[in-house]
């Protein structure tokens, strides 16, 4: 698979572009043939028992997926002509899908203890509808495996062989931001805190040379934040286990936004990010294999 893509001559700027803007536009086309059969279906709920109505949300996340994997796919296979392992795509490896996970989920009980001791929150537990509670992890795995497969597989890896890994890291991180700020009370808190949270996994995208680990923090990032401690998920309000009643500043707790808009999250953002995949020291060990810097292999 290595000797594949370091065959494959080098791109072009003039095919970078076409790459961009082809993804772009068929983003475009299926988000609206998508869109209208969503819309046609949702208009025909009412024919239907009531309780498929309340998964229409699922729909939802299954279409996003749906538009970000077909936009992608036919531009790297035949505009970019890359293998898969080009995107970081080497499957789901189950080890790193569970420590990214694990990883998720100690960030978060380390962030409500933070907010928690500091006196800026409160909680109350919540009533939970379990059916939509549970189809809600189901379309936040969707929605964090689309857009890292957008955002740290393509993007990431197209400005990679034209700009090299920290340029590509700073504009996919940057354009990731830019695309959340349609999201409700958004400012600048939180675009500093998804560009950084952006950074933190094209980081690991770059370290670890798959995606395995970036969508699975993404999943539990959201999904703990939202569906377990009951914070707005980059300012999209669910129903979490608990209830979180907030009465810190909001450069520390992050205001209506949710935590990732505070410090206290960017903290621990940055805590992971160089716990699991450390610097390369120079020296030595400046050569060595980007799927062998991770701690997987060192501790795991």
């Amino acid at each position: 698979m290595n000797m594949q893509m370091k065959q494959s001559p080098p791109l072009s700027f003039l095919r970078l572009l076409l790459a961009l803007g082809l993804q772009i536009l068929l983003m475009f086309v299926w988000s609206f043939a998508l869109g209208l059969g969503l819309w046609t279906v949702s208009e025909s709920l009412s024919w239907l028992p009531e309780k498929w109505g309340k998964f229409l949300v699922l729909w939802s996340g299954v279409f996003n997926f749906v538009i970000i994997w077909a936009s992608v796919t036919p531009v790297v296979r035949w505009v970019v002509r890359r293998p898969w392992a080009w995107l970081g795509w080497r499957g789901l490896p189950l080890r790193e899908m569970l420590y990214g996970l694990l990883d998720a989920g100690w960030a978060w009980v380390a962030i409500a203890g933070m907010l928690t001791l500091t006196g800026s929150i409160a909680w109350q537990r919540a009533s939970v509808p379990w059916a939509s509670w549970f189809a809600l992890w189901v379309v936040l795995f969707l929605g964090a495996a689309a857009e890292e497969w957008l955002a740290r597989g393509f993007w990431f890896s197209l400005l990679k062989e034209r700009l090299g890994p920290y340029w590509a890291m700073f504009l996919s991180s940057l354009v990731f931001a830019l695309l959340h700020m349609a999201n409700p009370a958004w400012s600048w808190r939180a675009a500093v805190g998804i560009f950084l949270a952006g950074m933190v996994l094209a980081w690991a995208r770059h370290r670890s040379d798959s995606l395995a680990w970036p969508i699975a923090f993404h999943w539990g990032w959201n999904a703990f934040q939202g569906l377990v401690f009951g914070f707005p998920v980059s300012g999209l309000v669910v129903t979490g286990l608990l209830i979180p009643r907030v009465t810190g500043p909001d450069w520390w707790t992050g205001g209506p936004f949710g935590p990732e808009a505070g410090l206290a999250s960017w903290l621990i953002l940055l805590a992971v990010a160089f716990w699991r995949f450390p610097p390369v020291r120079q020296g030595a060990n400046a050569t060595e294999p980007l799927e062998h810097t991770s701690k997987y292999d060192k501790e795991f």
